[in-house]
């Protein structure tokens, strides 16, 4: 089980100080457009990944005119409870587990797994091969305990290739020498991503027989920029051949033109681009599946109900119909944050807590029976 108990913000969005305690069950959060209820789910999910489900930049996140953030939260996990914490500044990251320094973001990842469904996963569908690649990141990172180093390696060596590229008088040999560092990390990667989308796919069928019109059928379809070798063959001398076939462009360009950091996927229904031939309700309806089939994917795989689901009005696309099935996937996890602009639109939901949010302020009205 997961459930963060107690959640701490300083100078985080329009937060300057929050010190909340949340119920298990669903946690409802009300209040107008603008007044803080998508920040604190925002900050939820930093807490579990580090990251942002907003934003690629940091210093978006800090409240106006403050030049760092804190969040904190108390943690009930299978483990038992734990105490996180991370302070970001222009200068430097630290992290806190239970008071003690951590100093790798992959070992204070994973208390809890957060799955966030908000308005941007259209662009899962509908936005760049850098959006749908740091959705599979962020999801194979919450999967795999040795994917973010491993990442984080191949993005450093990929890096540095890229400086001698751009240098234009770097050596083969020297080319070379980076080449045999990152192309085992390229094949890891790419191995991690295939298995990925291959157990994906029962997950993703599930989900979208729940939603979706009888008869569709929602599929992604993986998209490496270097192709899987014929018959089984060695990945990392396949790997090698294409990037020595392509260094005289990547010279050209003063970039490394193929490597997992230039991998897609597709997402289809019934066999068609869906972002060139669907419908914006479709589109949407297709971000939803995504999401709900990679919290059945965690929960599969980790054996605990270690995830947190953060809804940020997402349930306005879903007829009565679908939002039932949706409702009905909110009660497979021990605590959820779904944030609305009125009781409304949760009135047939069981609800264990409401609050109320206006202006960086959050009030606990009653609890609930």
């Amino acid at each position: 089980m997961a459930i963060l108990k107690q959640l701490y913000l300083n100078n985080f969005r329009n937060f300057e100080s929050l010190d909340i305690e949340f119920s298990a069950g669903i946690n409802v959060f009300v209040g107008d457009n603008g007044q803080g209820k998508s920040n604190l789910l925002e900050a939820v999910y930093f807490l579990s990944i580090l990251r942002s489900f907003r934003t690629n930049k940091v210093q978006n996140i800090y409240r106006w005119d403050t030049t760092d953030f804190i969040i904190r939260g108390q943690i009930k996990n299978a483990s038992g409870e734990e105490k996180a914490a991370l302070q970001y500044n222009s200068q430097k990251r630290q992290l806190r587990l239970n008071g003690e320094p951590v100093n790798k973001a992959s070992d204070f990842i994973g208390r809890f797994f957060a799955v966030a469904f908000v308005p941007e996963d259209i662009e899962l569908v509908k936005g760049s091969a850098g959006d749908r690649r740091r959705f599979l990141d962020i999801t194979l990172t919450q999967l795999y305990p040795d994917y973010l180093s491993l990442l984080q390696n191949y993005d450093k060596g990929l890096k540095a290739r890229n400086k001698l590229l751009r240098k234009g008088t770097a050596s083969l040999a020297q080319i070379q020498a980076f080449d045999q560092v990152i192309i085992p990390k390229a094949a890891a990667i790419i191995n991690y991503r295939r298995e990925f989308f291959g157990d994906f796919k029962e997950k993703l069928n599930t989900s979208a027989h729940e939603l979706q019109a009888e008869g569709d059928k929602l599929k992604l379809k993986y998209e490496p920029s270097i192709s899987f070798p014929k018959n089984n063959g060695d990945l990392i001398e396949h790997i090698q051949n294409q990037f020595t076939a392509s260094l005289e462009k990547d010279f050209q360009r003063g970039m490394t033109q193929a490597g997992p950091h230039r991998d897609d996927f597709q997402v289809l229904l019934n066999g068609r681009q869906l972002h060139r031939f669907g419908s914006e309700g479709q589109c949407r309806l297709a971000a939803i599946c995504i999401k709900l089939a990679k919290a059945s994917f965690l929960l599969e795989e980790k054996n605990e109900k270690e995830i947190i689901l953060l809804v940020d009005d997402v349930i306005g696309e879903l007829d009565n119909e679908r939002l039932s099935a949706f409702y009905k996937s909110l009660q497979r996890v021990d605590q959820v944050f779904l944030a609305c602009t009125s009781e409304e639109h949760v009135r047939n939901l069981e609800i264990d807590q409401i609050y109320y949010v206006e202006d960086g302020q959050i009030t606990k009205e009653r609890n609930l029976p």
